[in-house]
């Protein structure tokens, strides 16, 4: 089967390059793919790592997907498990300036110092160049890829972008354009092998990102031990005053967190009798 054209000829030729200088000349490699959110950014990376795949095994397979990666366990894992030559994408990278310091990012730092070894291809996928650890744009980044529209990108090489952070360094609005890009290219939308599983494990993020906001916006309401023991002198027939005795507590104090029990206890109530009411209904 003729494989589709996904990238315009030239930047399949960029690939071949860097591929080339990888293998051949031991290069590694970061480059980072900026535009704002929604522009379709993951789907140039995905065009990218399948033609890189390509270069590399002869074949791209089902489970290529893991290098496409959309969180710190999952990129992490991915650099772990990586073998020489290999591409790993971070897709919505959040080694962000303004954490420079985070030891996240200090890790990463390290790590990149360690692993140039294996000469890797790294794919960096965020909103901005500027809002990049600084490390990694002044000192690994080798290539920028901006997608300024659906399907439409201008790619600068590493003296171009150097040239570029070093103006742009003089003026707090950033603008890419001060420097020519080395290229303007297009691609296509992507629905290679690893397409089906990369929507598979992002759609898994994002049922877990939305339980996490709901835990965090609803958090759960339980009742400490000591509230508990209070409540259980109160069933044995103890006053608050004695109470506050016992336990080295004011009487307002004991007061309060019986109505705090209390309070729970009720909403606990009302959710399982309109859980059962609502079974109710469901039967007839």
């Amino acid at each position: 089967m003729k494989d589709k054209k996904r990238l315009d000829p030239v930047m399949k030729d960029i690939i071949k390059i860097i591929y080339d200088k990888h293998s051949k000349e031991k290069w590694d490699s970061v480059l980072a793919v900026v535009g704002d959110e929604g522009i379709s950014k993951s789907t140039f990376a995905s065009n990218w790592l399948h033609e890189w795949l390509l270069l590399k095994n002869g074949e791209v397979k089902r489970e290529d997907a893991r290098h496409m990666c959309l969180d710190r366990e999952m990129w992490t894992q991915d650099l772990k498990d990586s073998e020489k030559l290999e591409c790993t994408v971070y897709d919505e990278a959040d080694m962000y300036s303004r954490r420079s310091m985070d030891n996240f990012n200090v890790k990463v730092n390290r790590a990149y110092q360690i692993i140039r070894a294996d000469n890797l291809c790294t794919l960096l996928v965020l909103p901005s160049l500027w809002d990049l650890d600084t490390f990694f744009r002044n000192r690994r980044l080798r290539f920028l890829v901006h997608v300024y529209e659906r399907g439409k990108y201008h790619f600068w090489s590493k003296t171009r972008l150097r040239r570029m952070v070093e103006l742009n360094a003089r003026y707090p609005v950033k603008n890419y354009y001060v420097v020519k890009p080395t290229h303007r290219g297009w691609f296509s939308i992507y629905d290679g092998v690893i397409e089906e599983q990369y929507r598979i494990n992002k759609d898994i993020k994002l049922q877990k990102a939305k339980k996490d906001l709901f835990d965090d916006l609803n958090p759960k309401k339980e009742v400490s031990e000591r509230d508990k023991i209070i409540k259980n002198m109160v069933n044995q027939g103890l006053t608050q005053k004695r109470i506050s005795e016992l336990i080295g507590m004011s009487s307002k104090t004991v007061s309060r967190t019986l109505n705090k029990a209390t309070d729970i206890d009720n909403r606990q109530q009302v959710y399982i009798n309109g859980g059962q009411g609502e079974k109710n209904e469901n039967k007839n």
